[in-house]
């Protein structure tokens, strides 16, 4: 949600100047990288010319390092990224046409859920009863 989102853009945020900066931000990926040493997290915050130049590092913060991100950015940078990967999952389960039936659109939803075989069953046993086949269109993404 946007509102989680917030809320780890201003905790991630350590001079609370509402932007991020690149170490700022590389909080985050230390954060999901759990199999980095807190020594060797430590060597790489104390030497800024130390932390990797990743593709996403320099779409974010330029060349040079020194650009800042704001929320609105980061948030539409994920809202972009999640319909792009919905598009290409759509691709995908689609066998590349435009359009699929609401059936097979439901199961690629629930396929990234953590849901158990018997809550997916419930779902689409749900959709069944209440829609036709209906067709889902990519243009809808």
């Amino acid at each position: 949600s946007s509102h989680g989102l917030h809320v780890a853009f201003r905790m991630l945020d350590l001079d609370g100047n509402a932007t991020l900066g690149r170490t700022e931000f590389q909080e985050l990926e230390r954060m999901l990288n759990q199999k980095t040493s807190a020594k060797s997290l430590n060597e790489m915050t104390s030497k800024e010319e130390a932390l990797p130049h990743t593709s996403l590092l320099i779409y974010f913060f330029g060349k040079s390092g020194k650009g800042q991100l704001t929320f609105t950015d980061m948030l539409q940078f994920t809202r972009n990224l999640q319909k792009e990967f919905w598009k290409q999952e759509f691709r995908l389960y689609s066998a590349k046409k435009e359009a699929m039936n609401s059936d097979q659109f439901a199961k690629l939803l629930l396929q990234s859920t953590y849901l158990d075989e018997q809550d997916v069953k419930e779902y689409l046993e749900r959709l069944e009863s209440r829609l036709q086949s209906e067709i889902v269109s990519m243009l809808l993404l």
